[in-house]
């Protein structure tokens, strides 16, 4: 909602319409401060929505959706998104760093653990990664065996910069990190 700003005589005003006043800016200023605080509505501000999640969802999907929703409770709290290393980090990395808690701040408030890829493997190209500045993030998972798959199911999950390689969410102005 927008207003227009208005010069008024303070002196001017009767006493009643004064407190009026006062209250109508004191009630809008409180709805707008509320207004996403409700953590029913959370909607990921990812560059395309995600996905319907379903018991025929892929399992890294499903992962990396949970992951996204508790970026987003993060973000309510804490007013930008777990800040990364240099690169992208995760469980296993070869592009930054590696730790268990690869997206710091998330556990145990927002998850009770981080996901890790279904391939359970200690290769650093093989795992769900994440990176981000504190503005804007992209998660994503390397070289996955069910690319094709999601391509033809969720084409706009695939990375714009890394094809069949990765897929993933991220914010509009990490879509080409």
């Amino acid at each position: 909602m927008k207003f227009r700003l208005m010069k008024i005589n303070i002196m001017s005003v009767p006493p009643l319409k004064f407190w009026l006043i006062l209250f109508l800016i004191s009630f809008i200023s409180a709805c707008e401060k509320g207004s996403n605080k409700t953590s029913d509505q959370i909607i990921p501000v990812t560059q395309y929505p995600a996905p319907e999640i379903n018991e025929s969802t892929p399992q890294r999907i499903r992962d990396l959706t949970e992951i996204i929703y508790a970026l987003e409770r993060y973000k309510l709290d804490n007013r930008q998104y777990p800040i990364s290393s240099n690169g992208y980090d995760g469980l296993y990395t070869d592009h930054g760093v590696a730790s268990e808690q690869w997206i710091k701040g998330l556990v145990p408030k927002y998850l009770e653990k981080l996901p890790s890829d279904p391939r359970r493997t200690d290769s650093g190209n093989h795992q769900y990664i994440y990176r981000s500045n504190g503005a804007n993030y992209k998660l994503i998972t390397l070289n996955p065996n069910d690319c094709e798959q999601v391509k033809k199911l969720f084409p706009t999950l695939i990375d714009p910069l890394r094809d069949c390689w990765a897929y993933g969410f991220w914010t509009k102005n990490a879509a080409l990190w």
